[in-house]
């Protein structure tokens, strides 16, 4: 969690950062795969724990800009 939080920090503050990407068919996340960069005006953060109202999702509506439900 504390790595999904940093990542979300950096966004915008740096040139480029890359994410993590989750392969299905093993169940295994590869880091640094999926780059954001500075000029990339729009960023999909798409899960259904966002809507949890456990207060440690709901600490991460501090670094969103919009929410469509």
């Amino acid at each position: 969690m504390s790595g999904f939080v940093h990542l979300l920090q950096r966004l915008g503050k740096q040139e480029e950062i890359y994410t993590p990407t989750f392969v299905r068919d093993t169940e295994q996340i590869i880091n640094f795969v999926c780059p954001i960069h500075d000029y990339d005006d729009l960023v999909f953060i798409e899960r259904d724990y966002l809507l949890l109202d456990e207060t440690i999702w709901k600490d991460l509506s501090d670094y969103r800009d919009l929410r469509l439900s």
